[in-house]
């Protein structure tokens, strides 16, 4: 909270220890007289703090973001130079200084006058902006700050060739170049190997250690908000968003749904099973009347069962031994065949179309926890963190699915998990930015098309930091926010950040069908195959149950044998012993 602060000197001089008196002669003091008073004073004169005030405000902490103003006797010594100047009686100094290490920096903000000719006294006052604003000179100011780099890696700062190595600290440099330019200060910095500081038995390390040790005034570099860090950080204002998503192609849709079914809505596979038994009827009644008319020859044996295989020949573009000779049963037989080619046509023309389509089965991170797909992490230290701090219950389910089960092997580094995407049933957690360099760079272009993103946690901000209670922070703050409303921020990003690649063509090419594709045609075969076998198993024991049932008819009935025989004499086909087994089969029965 800001404190403003109002010191009257007492003029009492004598009270500051004789010792003292040259220590405080040689302390260095910036003077400065407040553009904004209104009226005509004597400025060729020195207004210099006095002793006392040099003693007193020469040992306080006195920041830049501090309201402190010393009310003096003026003590200048000058000549007025006309008689329309007007030598000040009170002097109004406003003091502060730029760090701790620096000298007081003191200005004229307000003066009191005797008119000439008049014993009043006017008091005037400089407009008070804000100190943002008026003390926007930090005079040369020398800080100590602390970032992020890989030293082996790193050759400039603005090094174009190789954005993707310290891209965060790389990004945030030129904004405190700006800052430095405009509040006129200079920083050294200390550089940190990949280590933003964690809280650890109550100490930070890292970089966040030398912000809780006070040993620099800020990061030259972006930081995460976090609420452990609040104790020894100030937060001034976010640049830059990072976006952590998990990236994946959607798996094909015959993974998910059965595309043997998916061709035809509802409604047609209705009218196809309609189709179908009006065709085995119409067929059963015209080849019923044609063969009792003697016209039907080839089909005098046909029953129910081979009008059935017939239409079921007709629809399967298979056809069948046996073919109507009747006008009215090859019009039949005319219309189901064109009407099978129509529905054959649409039918495989959208088999084709299914076997390139992806599904859109995931949606959220649930989907993805309970989906068969692999997930990989980016090894960035925020995803851990992230993921194993989170109190999302979509988002621990999700972890302890994916992640916790493979350790440390669901850790790879960018490169690798992208190429591991281009498969299907795979799925990596990783900064946009490095996945969209490494996208443009080794991926084809149909191979950008159909890559689904899902964010697992909000997208931390980047921000502009201070040490706590340094007198910096509101002086960073409204500047990087102009940066951002002027268009600096999203110019750098643009520069420093690669951009989503866009999707110039979705042909792609050969698609091959795999087991996945062909399952369902395979468990047909498996479950009809087992089925005819079970059928001919079952006429199996049906013949020889018939043979045995014979046999013991024979053995017991030896009239019934001497039947059989004079029947299978007089006809050599066996018409009269088929009818009299079936006769005496019944009347045994």
């Amino acid at each position: 909270m800001q404190k403003f602060w109002l010191l009257l000197e007492s003029g009492r001089l004598k009270e500051v220890p004789a010792v003292l008196q040259g220590s405080i002669s040689n302390y260095a003091v910036v003077y400065s007289v407040d553009s904004n008073i209104q009226g005509q004073f004597n400025f060729n004169v020195t207004y210099t703090l006095s002793e006392l005030g040099n003693f007193v405000l020469s040992k306080l902490r006195i920041l830049a973001d501090s309201e402190l103003t010393w009310v003096q006797r003026n003590r200048a010594t000058g000549l007025i130079q006309d008689s329309t100047t007007v030598e000040p009686e009170i002097l109004l100094l406003d003091v502060y200084k730029t760090s701790t290490a620096q000298p007081l920096n003191v200005s004229v903000t307000g003066v009191t006058v005797q008119a000439h000719g008049s014993e009043e006294f006017r008091v005037l006052f400089a407009r008070r902006f804000p100190v943002t604003l008026r003390r926007n000179n930090l005079h040369g100011a020398h800080f100590k700050t602390a970032t992020i780099l890989y030293p082996d890696q790193f050759i400039d700062w603005y090094d174009l060739r190789l954005r993707h190595v310290d891209k965060w600290s790389k990004i945030h440099w030129p904004i405190y170049g700006y800052l430095a330019e405009q509040l006129n200060f200079s920083f050294e910095v200390t550089y940190q190997l990949d280590n933003y500081g964690w809280l650890i038995n109550g100490t930070f390390d890292g970089m966040m250690g030398y912000m809780q040790r006070e040993e620099v005034e800020f990061p030259s570099t972006g930081i995460f908000v976090r609420n452990d860090r609040f104790a020894v950080t100030s937060y001034a204002a976010s640049t830059f968003p990072l976006r952590a998503t998990t990236m994946f192609r959607q798996p094909s849709l015959s993974t998910v749904r059965n595309i043997f079914i998916l061709p035809f809505d509802r409604s047609v596979w209705l009218c196809c099973f309609a189709l179908c038994l009006t065709s085995v009827f119409t067929l059963g009644v015209q080849i019923t009347c044609s063969v009792r008319q003697h016209i039907e020859e080839n089909m005098l044996h046909s029953d129910w069962s081979d009008m059935f295989t017939l239409v079921l020949g007709a629809i399967c573009q298979q056809g069948y031994h046996l073919t109507p000779t009747s006008l009215a049963g090859r019009t039949t037989v005319f219309v189901l065949t064109l009407s099978s080619l129509f529905l054959f046509t649409s039918y495989s023309a959208n088999i084709v179309a299914l076997l390139q389509t992806p599904s859109t089965s995931i949606q959220t991170i649930h989907d993805l926890a309970i989906s068969p797909m692999i997930i990989e992490v980016e090894n960035q230290t925020y995803n851990s963190v992230y993921m194993k701090e989170t109190t999302d219950r979509e988002l621990r389910d999700f972890y302890h699915r994916k992640i916790a089960p493979l350790g440390e092997k669901a850790y790879l580094h960018a490169t690798i998990g992208m190429k591991h995407i281009k498969q299907s049933m795979h799925a990596f957690q990783v900064d946009t930015t490095s996945a969209y360099k490494i996208m443009s760079e080794t991926y084809q272009e149909h191979e950008k098309c159909g890559l689904k993103e899902i964010d697992l946690f909000p997208a931390p901000m980047f921000t502009i930091a201070t040490t706590k209670g340094s007198s910096l922070r509101e002086f960073f703050s409204q500047r990087v926010h102009w940066y951002r409303n002027v268009g600096l921020l999203d110019r750098l990003f643009k520069i420093w950040m690669p951009q989503k690649a866009t999707c110039g063509s979705n042909a792609g090419g050969f698609v091959s069908v795999s087991l996945t594709e062909f399952y369902p045609a395979l468990m047909v075969l498996q479950y009809g195959t087992a089925f005819s076998v079970v059928i001919l198993v079952l006429e199996v024991l049906s013949f020889h149950r018939s043979r045995i049932a014979l046999k013991l008819r024979c053995i017991l009935y030896p009239k019934y044998l001497r039947q059989t025989k004079q029947s299978s004499t007089a006809d050599p086909n066996g018409n009269k012993a088929k009818m009299t087994f079936r006769s005496q089969g019944n009347w045994l029965k």
